[in-house]
């Protein structure tokens, strides 16, 4: 898990009320996964399908909320690495948004998941759009491609294809490559743009820092680099985000 730098403290915190009614899925059925025996993925299917091939409760989680992985915290140790099956179906051809309701509702029930929501302020970087624009080139999403999203070319060098900016801030500060993640804290997409690009970044590949250099480093650091070859600009600053914790968590009993 990325560990978040300097938390100022606690703004507010309340409970998550998972128990209270709320749309349901019409079947769900949950399994545990075979090791290997999937590619890890989640898909949301037309008529209301949502399946889950090798996925841990932490990760199902961040899809019910929409969250991040550094939002969530706490639980037992199995919620990380104990992955699971599932394939479930809302009556009528639920949106996505419903879908994920229902989700929230099959943790509920069938994980006993109990979170707790707290706002903290803690140290980010804010992705916005530079003084001349972006130097992003605009597609037309393919769902059907199976490439599309952000793409790791090796150290210092990814690419977007049909890739959306919150994707690039997910790749910035949750990814993990050889065991670090390329910034030192949380990056937040606040630049507006709202379509699918498709780029490429190339820097240093050196080790990141706050201030925005890159020790003993021949190229660019990646806030040099952000900003001369996206148009985009990378700045520290701090900014409320809300974290999830695990208070309670069980195994799903037989379907």
């Amino acid at each position: 898990m990325l560990t978040v730098a300097a938390i100022a403290g606690c703004v507010s915190a309340q409970p998550i009320d998972q128990r209270q009614k709320k749309t349901a899925f019409e079947v769900a059925s949950i399994r545990p996964a075979v090791f290997g025996s999937h590619p890890r993925s989640i898909q949301y299917s037309a008529g209301g399908r949502f399946t889950a091939s090798n996925i841990p409760v932490r990760a199902l989680i961040e899809e019910a909320y929409a969250i991040r992985g550094f939002q969530v915290s706490g639980g037992p140790e199995w919620v990380n690495h104990d992955q699971f099956e599932i394939a479930a179906k809302a009556d009528g051809n639920a949106s996505k948004d419903q879908v994920r309701a229902m989700l929230q509702a099959l943790l509920a029930d069938r994980f006993q998941l109990v979170l707790r929501r707290e706002s903290k302020e803690v140290n980010v970087y804010t992705l916005t759009v530079g003084k001349t624009g972006p130097k992003l080139k605009e597609v037309k999403l393919d769902e059907d491609n199976a490439a599309r999203g952000m793409r790791f070319g090796g150290i210092g060098r990814v690419a977007g294809v049909m890739a959306s900016m919150p994707q690039f801030v997910v790749m910035l500060s949750d990814i993990r490559l050889n065991g670090s993640a390329i910034l030192d804290r949380p990056a937040l997409d606040r630049t507006g743009l709202t379509g699918v690009y498709d780029f490429k970044l190339e820097w240093s590949g050196e080790e990141q820092s706050a201030d925005g250099t890159a020790p003993n480093a021949a190229g660019s650091s990646i806030f040099t680099a952000v900003q001369e070859q996206l148009g985009l600009k990378l700045e520290s600053t701090k900014a409320p985000v809300e974290f999830f914790v695990i208070e309670q968590a069980g195994k799903p009993g037989e379907n």
